[in-house]
């Protein structure tokens, strides 16, 4: 799944923070990247006071009453002066902190998708013990997206315009959260996330592999069918991840009529190192799971006998690892 759409201000500069903590970049300014959640009140309101807005607690209050959200109050304040982008930004960074802090009753759009960005972070990072938090977040996101929904609104454009405040990607986040709740033994809670999000989602294709890991467990046949409308669908767009992703509910299920279509189907996307050692993993789980040790054995040998190569090298014509694979499962 591939984001492509336009960002809003505030999940702008958490995506140029989040970037530049994986991959620091000197051109990025300190102010852009800053974790204004670690200021005390009185400094926030200094530097504001270094960008002519005077405020203190009680006056930034009383200039909020009237506003929605954030950006309407730095609007507001801002007012006709001439500034460049760049600081106004940086003034709305600072009003947008304070909102964060002393209106939390006022959540507008941008607060709210600012509080689930934090918590998808910390979710992706494995530093969140408990998850009740984002369960309430992301509970409230599904509300949202019925209540505006019910308003006559199209489903596809009100998740698209949650999904703009937003620095993750949020079409991808609640796949890969709803696919940490199926491994984890939590079938029903997956299952509403599933029915809750299906008619917002743009790339259906994963939601209804989801469906298929859980039809598994109550109706493999009923799951079969439906991977194999999917794997139908995947030949008019050849998708490697998502190939991927098919053959892993199928190291689950175990299918040989279906699988081994799909080896062949990768293997003529496969482009760098990675992908080949991807498959080759996958191939050796399914065959494991089967209780299949020769042909396991023979992927694992490939595997152990693979020269060290970067991630990111280029496969090279008639790979010989790959066409050894192909071979042992009679594909070549």
């Amino acid at each position: 799944m591939k984001r492509d759409l336009p960002i809003e201000r505030k999940a702008l500069y958490n995506l140029i923070r989040m970037q530049w903590v994986q991959d620091p970049d000197p051109r990025i300014e300190p102010w852009q990247i800053e974790n204004l959640r670690d200021l005390s009140p009185d400094e926030i309101f200094r530097r504001l006071k270094e960008k002519e807005i005077v405020l203190d607690k009680h006056s930034f209050l009383t200039y909020a009453e009237p506003h929605p959200a954030p950006e309407d109050l730095t609007d507001s304040l801002i007012g006709g002066r001439d500034i460049s982008p760049e600081e106004a930004d940086a003034i709305y960074l600072l009003i947008f902190e304070l909102w964060r802090r002393y209106l939390p009753e006022k959540q507008s759009l941008s607060v709210f998708a600012d509080h689930l960005d934090h918590l998808i972070w910390a979710y992706d990072a494995g530093t969140i013990s408990d998850t009740t938090e984002l369960q309430d977040d992301v509970a409230t996101l599904m509300q949202t997206l019925e209540e505006n929904t019910d308003e006559g609104n199209d489903p596809i454009d009100v998740f698209e315009t949650i999904s703009c405040h937003l620095a993750n990607d949020l079409e991808s986040f609640i796949y890969d959260y709803i696919s940490d709740q199926i491994e984890q033994g939590d079938y029903n809670y997956a299952s509403e996330l599933i029915d809750g999000c299906i008619d917002y989602v743009t790339d259906l294709k994963w939601f209804n592999l989801l469906k298929a890991r859980l039809m598994a467990l109550s109706d493999p046949k009923g799951s079969i069918e439906l991977i194999k409308e999917l794997i139908s669908e995947s030949h008019s767009e050849p998708d490697l991840e998502f190939v991927f992703e098919l053959m892993d509910v199928l190291v689950e299920i175990g299918n040989d009529d279906l699988f081994y279509p799909l080896v062949k189907e990768a293997s003529h996307l496969l482009k760098i190192e990675a992908d080949l050692q991807e498959l080759l993993v996958i191939c050796l789980d399914y065959f494991q799971r089967q209780d299949r040790d020769e042909i396991a054995y023979e992927v694992d040998t490939l595997i152990n006998q693979r020269p060290p190569k970067t991630p990111m090298e280029p496969l090279t014509p008639n790979d010989p690892s790959l066409k050894k694979l192909l071979s042992v499962l009679n594909l070549g």
